[in-house]
């Protein structure tokens, strides 16, 4: 990215979704922000959504968006046509057309089938109300053939209509229609753009934060001019219109080609007053576009320097070839031939501010010019209004009184203690009344708008305890931006009274983040009350182990009912855990299982992935199995807290050694499917006969008789029962979960598993109805095999009825009802003490199934 000098940025420019508004947070509360390690894969560049049909990107203005976008059409040019239609331009319904539809690219598009990249610019700053502007682009889309049309709209946060993103939705759909914002600059792009400027990183950005300017540096605009002024003084300015005053007259300075001989160039100083004027025309005159050629008629939004009239040259002091050398400076660029534009908009913004104050205007001269007739300001003058309220105390009142939130685009660093107040409190009462009126707020406005006895005010709400939703987040956000600890203590008795729990969550973390130890000491008590679970996980994390002892915390663990996020275990040390394993396995031992014994299954698992054969291992597994006949009470608990490889062997080997055989059943929850090779190599490695019959258990339960896949992975082993090399429990083929192991004679296999390895041989739609068949002859055995060989490579597991799965395609009329028949007499003669043990604990997809297929289809 090139600045008007010429220098060139090697930016990568990253954008997050829009729904992730905490991302935008982290550049306020951290000193200087590098590439997050966190949350990384929110962060996307614009190549990388080329496939999304309908963009909206926002971006805080000086941000870059514009420059993101144009460096973006090359990565989608190629196959495809692109457009940019620039909405700062149009000022009607008829110049949006002939932009849009009758534009030259668009008709070559329309007669021919390439896919149309669209770049919608600057939504919020066209010469039409944006909600006119979106009325337009939707007719207009809802005209085009949107299966070969991708559009890209930018604007600034604050001002996107959200109802046009549901317009938009219903266009292309909901999942077609993204909204994404573009991230600041991170830590290294700062540092290169430092490089490239020749100025020493280190001590430069030691001197912005000295100067309280960090939120300058995350943005394209403000960041070259701070380094700019850096370069050339040695120092920064004091104030952010101080900056762009600075910034803006070294842009003057700047001389491109021009026509003027040498020795005829207008000063600096001259040259910004005639920017000022420029500036003026374009914001408060709708013409953004200037041209120096003659265009015979008048054009709308563009202003004509030839068509000045020779008094106004007079009364101005200064001539059409001042104008054109402001035009060749580095405020402007020229994007055809003669045409020029701003470089970037925020010069037009504060110079038309200036303009009207040089000019010595009155507030109901400036008044006039920015406020509607309902004395809201109008959207496009959002920033130059904020820049006339910093220099002007009687339209500063007025901002106050009809639409306060205009200056939080203001520069509180200029105000004074009671004008900070007034701000506070009319943007408070407006928040309060209307929560969608806060739009243009940033954390580092809020930050600077401290003044003495804003704890007062602040905490004057939390004492009334009915707040609740985003106002009550508001409360709790500025207090944590100005670190108000004073309101500490009525934080606490907030989160005590208040009745709404996502509000008491915030203010806990925010009274855990003020709080000084004698505070936080506080917490230690509500251990004992009946509190969430987030509660105690955000106070166990806040005091241990400086103000909660592991007594503390064992005595609450042994308390609590309930637990589903073990990882507040995180706080403790191995030691500390193994110590609490032990007085949870003393208190199991008394008890049996109990809630805690969640907790208990979480601090084996994680021993076991340090465990070694003599130490901690043998001890603890001996004491849980005597107190459970198990070695865990969860079967899932391996698989939950995610066990490695080797901490579920070693569990495994622990199992195999000491409990009984039924028990060991158990382990087949702990592996996958995808497991399953690696089992079995470990299967044919082991030497020790009762280890490999705990593998082969384990083996018989993980895998799918019917996989096709998984069978040839138990090749090896099928190989090794019918060799008959030696006794063994082989898998039971006739089981359709394969829950159990039983003792099949081997070489030569009982009539039923012949028959199930045959069906294994078959096509699926032979193998269902050989099945069906079998279910027709005895219901109860039958029924469930169907049903299991169907699920779940044929049957959906939830959500279609058995009439809509695709077994049911398979059948015709008669063996339908056959199955109809199959699945009412199942029912019938169902019993639960004869129903298989190996079903009756693990599976009941027969029983639904049947259930389902008898309620749809038997009158």
């Amino acid at each position: 990215m090139k600045d008007s000098e010429g220098i060139q940025h090697n930016w990568l420019r990253y954008w997050y979704p829009r729904d992730k508004e905490h991302i935008r947070s982290w550049w306020e509360r951290e000193e200087w922000l590098a590439f997050p390690s966190r949350e990384s894969d929110c962060f996307v560049q614009l190549g990388e959504l080329s496939h999304v049909p309908c963009l909206i990107l926002l971006g805080d203005s000086g941000l870059g968006k514009s420059v993101v976008i144009e460096n973006g059409l090359v990565h989608e040019k190629e196959g495809s046509l692109n457009h940019v239609i620039d909405l700062r331009f149009v000022s009607s319904p008829g110049i949006l057309s002939a932009k849009l539809e009758q534009h030259p690219t668009v008709a070559r598009w329309q007669r021919s089938s390439d896919i149309l990249y669209l770049y919608i610019d600057a939504l919020d700053e066209g010469m039409l109300l944006i909600d006119s502007m979106c009325d337009l682009l939707k007719e207009s889309f809802r005209q085009m053939d949107r299966s070969r049309l991708i559009i890209r709209i930018t604007c600034r946060p604050g001002l996107f209509p959200p109802s046009f993103k549901s317009e938009l939705s219903k266009l292309w759909g909901e999942k077609a229609v993204q909204a994404y914002q573009l991230a600041p600059l991170f830590l290294e792009d700062i540092r290169l753009a430092c490089t490239d400027y020749g100025v020493e990183a280190d001590k430069f950005l030691q001197d912005v934060k000295q100067r309280y300017m960090n939120g300058f540096v995350y943005f394209p605009v403000t960041l070259r001019m701070l380094l700019r002024e850096y370069r050339n003084n040695g120092n920064l300015p004091s104030t952010k219109d101080r900056l762009f005053e600075l910034g803006c007259l070294e842009l003057c300075k700047e001389r491109k080609k021009t026509s003027k001989p040498n020795g005829n160039f207008a000063s600096a100083e001259k040259r910004y007053e005639v920017a000022m004027f420029l500036a003026a025309i374009t914001v408060f005159c709708n013409k953004p576009i200037i041209s120096n050629r003659s265009l015979g008629l008048p054009q709308e939004g563009v202003l004509d320097l030839r068509d000045w009239p020779i008094s106004l040259r007079r009364t101005l002091g200064f001539s059409v070839e001042d104008a054109e050398e402001v035009l060749r400076s580095g405020l402007f660029r020229e994007f055809e031939p003669m045409q020029f534009n701003w470089a970037h908009y925020s010069y037009a913004e504060f110079l038309a501010s200036r303009f009207l104050l040089t000019q010595q205007m009155t507030v109901q001269q400036i008044s006039s010019l920015v406020f509607n007739e309902q004395w809201n300001v109008i959207p496009q003058l959002f920033q130059t209004a904020a820049w006339l309220s910093d220099h002007s105390p009687e339209l500063f009142e007025l901002m106050v009184q009809h639409d306060p939130e205009i200056l939080c685009l203001g520069d509180p660093g200029r105000w004074t203690n009671t004008a900070k107040r007034k701000v506070m409190e009319a943007l408070l009462a407006c928040y309060e009344q209307n929560w969608m009126y806060a739009r243009l707020g940033r954390p580092a406005f809020y930050k600077q708008l401290y003044y003495v006895g804003v704890e007062k005010l602040l905490s004057g709400y939390l004492k009334k305890g009915w707040m609740r939703g985003p106002f009550g987040s508001f409360i709790l956000f500025l207090i944590q931006m100005m670190d108000l600890k004073p309101c500490t203590e009525d934080l606490y008795e907030f989160m005590n009274d208040t009745f709404d729990s996502d509000m008491a969550k915030e203010a806990l973390s925010l009274y855990i983040d003020l709080g000084d130890t004698t505070a936080k000491a506080k917490l230690a008590s509500r251990l004992t009350e009946d509190i969430s679970e987030f509660f105690a996980h955000k106070i166990i994390r806040a005091l241990y182990p400086s103000l909660l002892s592991l007594e503390d915390l064992t005595a609450f663990l042994l308390s609590w009912n309930w637990f589903s996020d073990y990882t507040i275990l995180d706080v403790l040390s191995a030691e500390d855990q193994y110590t609490l394993s032990i007085r949870l396995l003393e208190e199991e031992a008394k008890r049996g299982i109990y809630e805690g014994s969640g907790v208990l299954d979480c601090l084996i698992v994680r021993q076991a992935e340090r465990w070694n054969e003599e130490g901690t291992a043998p001890t603890l597994r001996s004491q849980r199995i005597r107190a459970i006949g198990g070695l865990l009470a969860k079967p899932d608990a391996v698989l939950r807290h995610n066990a490695s490889w080797e901490a579920k062997l070693r569990l495994l080997h622990c199992l195999y050694s000491d409990a009984a055989p039924e028990s060991r059943m158990t382990a087949c929850h702990w592996f996958q499917e995808k497991e399953l090779p690696d089992l079995v190599e470990l299967y044919l490695q082991t030497e020790e006969p009762a280890y490999r019959e705990c593998l082969l258990n384990v083996i018989s339960q993980v895998m799918n008789p019917y996989n096709e896949d998984q069978v040839s992975v138990l090749l090896p082993v099928y190989r090794r029962f019918e060799q008959g090399a030696e006794s063994l429990h082989a898998v039971s083929l006739d089981s359709p979960v394969c829950a159990v192991m039983k003792e099949l004679p081997i070489p030569v296999p009982s009539a039923p598993a012949r028959r199930l390895r045959l069906l294994g041989r078959k096509t699926p739609e032979k193998r269902l109805r050989l099945l069906l068949e079998e279910a027709g002859k005895d219901a109860c055995w039958g029924w469930p095999m169907l049903a299991e060989q169907c699920w779940p490579n044929i049957w959906e597991q939830w959500g279609k009825p058995v009439t809509q799965s695709r077994v049911w395609l398979v059948f015709n009329h008669l063996e339908r009802e056959r199955m109809l028949e199959a699945a009412r007499c199942f029912l019938l003669q169902f019993d639960p003490e004869k129903y298989p043990a190996k079903l009756r604990k693990t599976d009941f997809l027969p029983i639904r199934y049947a259930l389902q297929l008898v309620w749809e289809l038997d009158s």
